[in-house]
């Protein structure tokens, strides 16, 4: 979450105050939350594929037709997708609580009287940031491994049969 957001200011002809330096940092915002809301979309659904996919495949290997045993590798393929889209729902959840948060300080602020400050707000919520910023630093990593492995192990598998 960034609160380095500028205020647009009036673009009509009759005033001389538009900056393009404003217009462009806004249009790159705008276009920095669609890449984070177009992630967590698909993290979650790389995530949620994977796993009902290799629940799938492994069902049916292990069904009594196939006769393949249950191998430690399968619940660590599970368990990795099951915590990225545990880390990716509790990542929204604490955005959107910091969100909440952010705007009752604000509303408290202004009747209090207090100046904005900006550098106050980056502060406030500098803890969250990083919190959030290290679970989706986890999740990407453990996505990728998780795949890696789902794919490696899957050919091994396979090629023993």
């Amino acid at each position: 979450m960034s609160f380095n957001r500028v205020v647009e200011k009036d673009k009509s002809p009759e005033c001389d105050s538009y900056d393009p330096y404003i217009d462009e940092h806004n249009r790159l915002g705008a276009l920095k939350d669609d890449s984070e809301d177009l992630w967590e979309e698909r993290t979650y659904q790389l995530s949620a594929g994977g796993l009902s996919l290799t629940f799938a495949v492994f069902s049916f290997l292990m069904s009594d037709d196939n006769g393949m045993p249950f191998h430690w590798q399968m619940a660590v393929i599970w368990g990795g997708y099951v915590f990225c889209l545990v880390a990716n729902y509790l990542s929204q959840r604490i955005s959107i609580c910091n969100f909440k948060s952010l705007q009752k300080q604000l509303d408290q602020d202004r009747q209090k009287g207090v100046v904005y400050d900006e550098n106050n707000l980056t502060k406030r919520n500098s803890r969250s940031d990083k919190l959030i910023n290290i679970l989706n630093t986890l999740t990407e990593i453990v996505l990728v491994i998780n795949i890696i492995f789902t794919i490696v192990y899957t050919c091994v598998l396979f090629s023993e049969k």
